[in-house]
């Protein structure tokens, strides 16, 4: 028997094309945290709504990473008592953390655009910018790297 945190991480470890959305009866922060470090794309409630659930399949479809509110709001609290961590040496101005930030907690782009009074074009770039300053392939691993270092 294997949980969704060893199945995401087995998943993408040999099929790292594959996206990976746990659907869940569990709001636990540390169960969130690696299912994310694994890989997952995606980490909702079944408490949602029908719809809502077929609606984040589809953005995950899409290419966006997928919280629900509540494991947000949970994953977000649970990041500002890392966020005490240094930055490292990265070297990341405040409006790129505010990007990555927003990225690992699942935004996105015309969201952070709406939260930060940018284009969405401008977000683009600084995620663009962001995945080559920090060495990464996707947005995904622009979330992880977010829940690892921050």
């Amino acid at each position: 028997v294997m949980d969704g945190v060893l199945g995401t991480k087995l998943i993408k470890e040999h099929f790292p094309a594959i996206k990976v959305v746990i659907l869940t009866t569990f709001k636990d922060d540390e169960y969130i945290r690696e299912a994310l470090k694994n890989g997952a794309e995606g980490y909702i409630l079944k408490s949602q709504p029908a719809d809502s659930i077929v609606d984040s399949l589809r953005a995950v479809g899409k290419g966006s990473i997928v919280l629900e509110r509540a494991v947000a709001s949970s994953l977000s609290a649970m990041l500002k008592e890392d966020k005490k961590k240094a930055k490292t040496d990265l070297q990341l101005t405040d409006r790129e953390m505010e990007i990555l930030e927003l990225v690992g907690q699942g935004q996105t782009n015309r969201e952070i655009a709406e939260i930060l009074f940018l284009s969405e074009g401008t977000v683009r770039n600084y995620v663009t910018a962001l995945l080559e300053k920090l060495n990464l392939r996707d947005r995904t691993q622009l979330a992880i790297f977010y829940l690892k270092n921050y």
